[in-house]
């Protein structure tokens, strides 16, 4: 399809991006996506006015977006769902500005949606996570050597993005002044330049599932304070330093410079290029955000500590904690809902049972002791009485 600019719309589309960005506030990338989807409606108009919309229209770009689900590049319902959204977000800002109001109407906006069955199947999907164990994950940390700047900086990568769940866009631009090293809080500031899901601002606590990796990091925090010289301004987790060896044509890249990394495309390279040299299953440093909340459920956390992890990850309510990253695949809920392993909650109710009743009876008959003492005194204070 053949690019044709409508310039009303083009200057439409960037005053709602500007819109977005300046009144709503939504971060740079969402702005962009939303921007992205109009634009892409723009093109399948082919120089038609945004006022032109109608029915037909709109059931048309609907029907050809959910072509692309069959191309040899498919995108999912879900994906479409979103597009979509974004069209119809933009058009009932559109219905307000003026000159637009009075001529597209609500009925063809409508037309945008999907039906209830596939919006219901949307809700309802799935997406399973390839998640690792708390054991693949220190084994991934203990096959990288920790004998240079890069082995360290990668050991403490795979550490604290466990132990905080911290997406990578964040822990890319941490500073040294944004962990607390006694009270093991980072401090997550959009205002700082640390960017954060929504623009708000984070106070992960480092979760000690586990002493070595805890140790992983904190060394790490300690070598480039005390032997790197490293200010508290500087990165946490700094670019690498590509260096050619002296008299060779080869090159070196064992150490790290004090220069925050552009992106975190790099980060997600270590993730890939780690994972697969310890010979593991990949997965993504996301999936590390469901593996921290899978290995605390494994503890039996009571309801304030589930609350507690939630807030944690930066969620509004355990509902989206619990009930979007602790879904297990099916080798996992096969394992969980075994015969030996239900056996083994049986056993343990039982005993809960069990333990429960020996207390109650226990403090049953500390209160009828209780009674009979008191009822032996007032008998005794009225024979008392009586002599």
């Amino acid at each position: 399809m053949d690019k044709i600019n409508n310039i009303d719309n083009v200057n439409i589309r960037r005053r709602y991006e500007r819109i977005l960005g300046d009144l709503e506030g939504y971060a740079k990338s969402t702005v962009r996506t939303k921007v992205d989807d109009v634009g892409k409606f723009d093109e399948f108009l082919e120089g038609k006015d945004f006022r032109k919309l109608n029915e037909d229209m709109a059931i048309k770009y609907k029907n050809h977006l959910k072509g692309l689900m069959s191309t040899e590049k498919p995108i999912q319902l879900k994906t479409v769902h979103g597009k979509l959204l974004s069209v119809i977000e933009f058009y009932n800002w559109l219905r307000k500005q003026p000159g637009y109001k009075r001529r597209v109407k609500e009925s063809a906006i409508q037309c945008f949606r999907l039906s209830r069955k596939e919006t219901n199947s949307i809700a309802t999907q799935i997406n399973l996570i390839e998640t690792p164990n708390l054991d693949q994950i220190l084994e991934l940390v203990d096959s990288i050597k920790g004998d240079t700047e890069v082995g360290m900086r990668d050991k403490g990568i795979f550490s604290l993005t466990l132990l905080t769940g911290i997406r990578v866009k964040s822990l890319t631009m941490l500073r040294l002044k944004d962990f607390d090293r006694k009270r093991l809080i980072l401090t997550l500031n959009p205002l700082d330049d640390v960017d954060t899901k929504f623009g708000e601002t984070m106070n992960p606590v480092i979760v000690p599932l586990d002493d070595n990796l805890l140790n992983q990091f904190i060394y790490w925090f300690d070598y480039l304070q005390k032997v790197k010289g490293f200010t508290p301004e500087n990165p946490l987790f700094p670019m690498t330093e590509v260096k050619q060896m002296e008299g060779s044509l080869s090159y070196t890249a064992t150490t790290v410079t004090n220069k925050f990394w552009k992106s975190p495309t790099a980060v997600n390279k270590i993730f890939k290029d780690r994972i697969k040299a310890a010979g593991l299953s990949h997965f993504t440093p996301h999936s590390l955000r469901h593996a921290l909340v899978q290995i605390f459920i494994s503890l039996n956390p009571t309801e304030v500590e589930k609350l507690a992890l939630s807030q944690n990850l930066g969620h509004k309510s355990p509902v989206t904690t619990y009930g979007q990253y602790a879904k297990y695949d099916v080798n996992k809920r096969s394992e969980i809902l075994s015969k030996e392993n239900l056996q083994n909650i049986i056993n343990r109710s039982s005993w809960n049972i069990n333990d429960a009743l020996e207390q109650k009876i226990d403090l049953m008959n500390m209160d009828l002791n209780q009674k009979y003492e008191e009822i032996l005194k007032h008998l005794l204070k009225n024979i008392n009485t009586q002599q």
